[in-house]
């Protein structure tokens, strides 16, 4: 087990409309792998662990095999929050309606 940063949050909405979330760590070194990406399931995970960006976490490898967030060690500012809504579609509308009123 080793303590890392998180640094970001990936959110990736896959072909079936399934979101998955990967916590993005600052690398370590773990059971001779560097570990840079965790899952982070779900929103009821995320926040029972009280995981967000700039967090300290202790990381281990179930199975010493798949990296895992066993519990914060430096909770940080905020907790993350899944968006609700697909960000490129809501871009794409921003961007529809800045030519709309451009045009106008």
């Amino acid at each position: 087990m080793k303590i890392t940063e998180l640094i970001n949050v990936d959110v990736a909405v896959g072909r079936t409309g399934k979101i998955t979330v990967t916590g993005i760590l600052k690398p370590i070194r773990l059971c001779g792998t560097i570990v840079q990406r965790v899952a982070l399931h779900n929103q009821d995970f995320i926040n029972e662990k009280q995981v967000g960006i700039g967090g300290t976490y202790l990381i281990y490898k179930s199975g010493e095999i798949i990296p895992a967030l066993k519990e914060v060690v430096k909770p940080p500012k905020m907790v993350y929050i899944i968006p609700n809504e697909c960000l490129y579609v809501v871009s794409q509308q921003l961007e529809k309606k800045a030519c709309l009123l451009l045009s106008a």
